[in-house]
């Protein structure tokens, strides 16, 4: 999640405690098949998404539809 993790783990609190594992292999793949980033997916301009504001409240939605 790159720099995200921070907030998602505000939003879940109990996966902090969790060890990830080994990550290489899956950042290997992300890199081998030029994937987005976390931020890219997470900010980018998309009518039916939600899109994360930084520094805004952590708490329901501003936007309707999907996100609702």
């Amino acid at each position: 999640m790159d720099e995200y993790g921070k907030y998602y783990y505000i939003r879940e609190p109990m996966n902090a405690k969790r060890d990830p594992g080994d990550l290489t292999a899956a950042r290997a793949i992300r890199e081998k098949n030029n994937c987005k980033s976390f931020k890219w997916h997470a900010t980018a301009d998309r009518q039916s998404t939600c899109r994360i504001k930084i520094g805004a409240f952590m708490g329901r939605p501003e936007q309707s539809g999907p996100c609702n």
